[in-house]
């Protein structure tokens, strides 16, 4: 069966498309759809259907641009096979460009006029002096990890174009999580919260506008903490401490120099084994000297050493 043309949708409305077809439990058959010649983007709007013959294709939420031609092709080991449908959805204006209040459009328009002529003439009021520091930066000396604060005070107050910068040691201040830049009606201030040693050094607020330029500058001084500490708390347990490290290395010697003194001989031979197709093979030996940390047990298979492996495990235990 072929499915019939939709024409003249709504927008917003739910377009479904259904046939059947042949054969039913054919493993190897493929079901596309395409629109106007190009393969339909399945999401939550394309929702396409085929189960034991029956083919459908679900549109939900139409809009203007799913209008066209929608072609159903199927396919398998055999051959080919399709039929097309045409879908007609007509747009809805969905944005009122018209005002429904001139009275309050007039006031808009003439809010937003005098906002704009009054930020010129702000501008041109604050603009008239250079950058001064009236108070400056002081030096802070603290610990590591505790918190550092400068502060100071510049004029003219509400100059919108004047733009402020801090440097530590002539390089520009890095943005981070640590560092908190305060710009606010000529109150200017930096905070450094966690400092680390390599936070010290020069700090310098610069600020700027079209007619000058002002500096002020200060030090910062990091304490660092002992992070290691390598002088000992107990001196009495210090030296019993080296008392037995040298005991211990004295008696290891000695032991070293008294067991290596037998070649390795095999007690226990190995003994030959048959075993089936995929059965575990287990070979065992005895060997003295029992306490020689310089035996040495190697395992070669036709002359060639064995490679380790998950399938190989050795073990070498008094």
């Amino acid at each position: 069966t072929k499915p019939k043309p939709l024409e003249n949708q709504r927008e917003g409305a739910h377009a479904h498309f259904e046939h059947k077809l042949e054969p039913v439990t054919d493993p190897n058959l493929k079901v596309e759809w395409f629109k106007d010649g190009r393969p339909v983007t399945i999401g939550h709007r394309f929702r396409p259907i085929h189960d034991f013959g029956y083919v459908a294709l679900d549109i939900i939420d139409l809009i203007a641009e799913d209008s066209g031609t929608y072609i159903c092709r199927a396919s398998n080991l055999v051959g080919v096979d399709e039929t097309r449908v045409t879908l007609t959805c007509r747009s809805s204006a969905q944005i009122v460009t018209s005002t429904q209040n001139e009275v309050g459009l007039e006031q808009i328009h003439y809010l937003e006029d005098r906002a704009r002529y009054q930020r010129r003439e702000d501008v041109e009021e604050t603009t008239s002096q250079a950058p001064i520091f009236t108070t400056s930066l002081k030096n802070c000396d603290i610990k590591e990890g505790q918190r550092a604060h400068f502060e100071c005070r510049i004029i003219p107050v509400s100059d919108p174009t004047m733009k402020v910068e801090w440097f530590h040691n002539n390089v520009p201040l890095k943005s981070g999580s640590r560092f908190t830049e305060t710009n606010n009606f000529g109150f200017v201030a930096l905070d450094i919260t966690h400092c680390l040693p390599e936070d010290s050094g020069t700090y310098t607020c610069r600020a700027y506008n079209i007619l000058g330029e002002a500096v002020t500058s200060a030090a910062l001084n990091v304490q660092s903490k002992k992070s290691i500490f390598v002088e000992s708390h107990h001196e009495d347990a210090l030296s019993r401490l080296h008392q037995l490290e040298d005991s211990s290395r004295y008696h290891r010697s000695a032991v070293t120099e008294e067991i290596v003194n037998q070649a390795p001989v095999f007690t226990q031979p190995m003994r030959d084994l048959r075993v089936a197709e995929n059965q575990a093979a287990h070979f065992e030996a005895r060997l003295i000297p029992v306490g020689d940390a310089r035996l040495k047990v190697e395992w070669l298979r036709n002359g060639v050493p064995i490679t380790a492996s998950n399938r190989v495990t050795t073990m070498h235990d008094f």
